[in-house]
C-alpha cells in the first residue's frame, strides 16, 4: 500500500493483521512527496512578499525586463481541438531543456510520449489538464505540463528553449501560474 501513513491505526490493524496470519513481511518506508506550494487564502503580491527578498527583485525584475523587450503572452490548452499541437510544442520545448542539462528526453520513448499523449486526452475533457506556454513575440519559449486535482495544481513536467534562458522564461512563467492560482482562490 502506498500512500498510507503506517501510524494511521487503519494501517497498523491491517498490518498487524497480515503478519500475523500470513506471514507476510511488511516493509515500512518513506517515498518522496511531491512539494507543492501552499496557496489558499493567498493573493499574488501577499505571496512574493512572502518570498526571500532576492527572489521578490528576480520576480519583478524579469518581468519588466521581458516587458519592456518582448510582447510577451501566456497561452492555456482548454479544448481539446488545440491539444495535438500544444502537446506536441510542449515536447519539443521539453527536449530542447533536457538536452541542456545531460537527460535523456522521456518523451523521446515512444510508450512515454503515448501514455502522456492518452491521459492528456483524457485530462482536458474532465477539465483537469494544465498546460501553459510562455510567448514572446509569437514564439512559445517555456511550457508547463501537469494535472489538476483536488484542489491543488500538479506540476509534472517542464520546458523551455534554452536561447532564452538567460531572460529566465520558465521562472516568468511558473509565476504566472501561481499568480492564476492565487486569483483562483
Amino acid at each position: 500500500v502506498s500512500d498510507a501513513d503506517a501510524e494511521d491505526s487503519f494501517c497498523r490493524l491491517l498490518s498487524e493483521g497480515l503478519t500475523k496470519k500470513g506471514n507476510l513481511l511488511i516493509e515500512k518506508s518513506k517515498s518522496d512527496v511531491v512539494p507543492f506550494i501552499a496557496l489558499e487564502g493567498k493573493e499574488w503580491d501577499s505571496y512574493v512578499e512572502s518570498l526571500k527578498e532576492s527572489m521578490q527583485k528576480n520576480i519583478r525584475r524579469r518581468r519588466k525586463k521581458l516587458g519592456a523587450e518582448f510582447k510577451a503572452r501566456f497561452v492555456k490548452t482548454e479544448d481539446a481541438s488545440r491539444l495535438r499541437e500544444d502537446f506536441q510544442a510542449f515536447m519539443t520545448l521539453h527536449g530542447k531543456r533536457s538536452g541542456t542539462v545531460g537527460r535523456r528526453d522521456k518523451f523521446s520513448l515512444k510508450a512515454y510520449r503515448l501514455f502522456h499523449q492518452r491521459l492528456a486526452r483524457k485530462l482536458v475533457k474532465q477539465n483537469r489538464l494544465h498546460l501553459s506556454f510562455l510567448e514572446l513575440n509569437g514564439e512559445r519559449v517555456a511550457s508547463q505540463y501537469g494535472f489538476e486535482y483536488g484542489g491543488r495544481l500538479f506540476a509534472y513536467q517542464t520546458g523551455f528553449d534554452p536561447k532564452y534562458k538567460q531572460w529566465g522564461v520558465f521562472q516568468v512563467l511558473f509565476g504566472h501560474i501561481v499568480e492564476e492560482c492565487c486569483g483562483r482562490g
